[in-house]
């Protein structure tokens, strides 16, 4: 007789289904960023680095961000995680500092 699991898989195995839901979490709550960027790139800086710190000190979040870049994450787990939230960061920062290098 072949006896199929139902509950929650065990702990330290991973979950994708769980694992693509904290994604979507984190990327609702991390990615958001300064609607738009203003004539000082420091500033802009400050105020996206500052908005990243709100982020991930939220309630549960750094612990999240953790899970997600742990060694057992699925890896179409952690490629959602870094189109959705590391990516536009990245771009985001990329972008203000591209600006301050033509302004210095």
């Amino acid at each position: 007789m072949v006896h199929h699991r139902t509950g929650p898989p065990a702990p330290g195995r991973p979950n994708p289904v769980l694992d693509l839901k904290r994604v979507g979490l984190a990327a609702a709550t991390l990615h958001a960023g300064p609607d738009e960027l203003s004539e000082d790139p420091l500033a802009d800086l400050v105020a996206e680095l500052a908005n990243f710190q709100r982020g991930v000190s939220r309630a549960g979040r750094l612990s999240l961000v953790g899970t997600i870049l742990q060694d057992n994450t699925a890896p179409e787990v952690l490629a959602r995680y870094r189109a959705q939230l590391v990516g536009p960061r990245r771009g985001r920062i990329r972008t203000i500092l591209n600006r301050a290098q033509r302004s210095a």
